[in-house]
This record gives structure tokens, sequence and C-alpha cells, in this order.
């Protein structure tokens, strides 16, 4: 392992993945990609003279993970990412708060990295349970984004959600931070 004790702050060279959903989908993939994944590209990484670092927001990281915990709404990351994937993770965001969780994703990512955004197709927020969910339309979304000064829309689209059972369609965007 690579000694970081003593460096030029020049020398370091980071990645950084970014890894967000809800708390209740994507449980087998998650603990795939933290047990097997994660631990091969860390050594590699290492071997390489890089420094890896994962940011999960969802409970039960272990201790010897390099990770963050923190809410969508907490992010004070400034020109860290190359990528976010963020698949139905800012669907619990209250509406209120989206643009503010919007810039700062926006300041999050590096100049022309992109973030995977998706949402439940329908129109503004509702209860399900005790869990909020924030909905968009095609059309919405489009508006919500494009008062973002630093976030080009490359691509929307709309898609089926494939899960057993289900009968929802989601509002996908894919997006790039631009220029101010």
């Amino acid at each position: 392992m690579r000694d970081y004790t003593n460096f030029e702050l020049e020398d370091i060279r980071v990645i950084r993945v970014f890894v967000s959903s809800t708390f209740r989908d994507m449980q087998r993939e998650r603990a795939h990609l933290i047990k097997f994944v994660f631990p091969q590209l860390r050594r590699m990484c290492e071997q390489r003279g890089f420094i890896w670092g994962d940011v999960d927001l969802r409970w039960g990281i272990t201790d010897e993970q390099l990770a963050y915990l923190i809410r969508l709404q907490e992010i004070k990351f400034q020109n860290e990412f190359e990528g976010v994937w963020a698949c139905a993770s800012l669907l619990h965001v209250p509406r209120g708060e989206m643009d503010d969780v919007l810039h700062r994703l926006a300041l999050a990512l590096r100049m022309d990295a992109v973030c995977y955004l998706s949402f439940k197709e329908g129109d503004g927020e509702r209860l399900q349970g005790d869990r909020l969910f924030t909905d968009f339309t095609e059309t919405s979304l489009e508006v919500c984004l494009l008062g973002h000064a630093k976030i080009e829309i490359v691509r929307l689209w709309i898609t089926d959600d494939l899960r057993p059972g289900r009968d929802e369609r989601w509002v996908n965007a894919l997006v790039k931070k631009g220029s101010d």
C-alpha cells in the first residue's frame, strides 16, 4: 500500500465513485459492489498510485470503508466527481429542496462531467405510507433542469419499470455540467 504521509499536493491522484439510490432498492447490487468490486478497484488504484474513494448515500457502511455518509441536501463537494449515478435517489427529496440539491450536485461535478437521474413518472409530491415521493413528468423535469445554469440536458427519456409486479414508468435524465 502506498504511503500517503509524505506527498506533494500535485502528486495526489484521486478516483471517487458516487453511488446513490433508495435505501430499499438495489441491496444485492450494492452488497456486491461493496464486498467484491470496490475492494478490487481500491487495490488496483493503489497499485497504480491513485487514491480510491467511494461515496455511498445509505446506512450500513463498514468502518474499514473510505466512504462519506451524507444526505443529498448536505453535499458540499466542489469539482470532485466525473460522474454521479442517482438512480431513484432524488425521488425522496422534497420538491421545495430539489433546486438546492441539483445546484449542489452541479457544484460537485467537474466541468463536462455527467449525472444520471431518475424519478417515478407523475406530477408533484405524494406520500406512500410514510415515504415522500417527488414525481416528475418528462416536461416538468426538463423545466426543473433548465432552471440551472450549470446543468446542460444531454437526454431525457421514459422507461418502464422492469421489476416483477411493478406497473410504473420512470423519467430519466442524463445531464452534464456546463459552463456558467
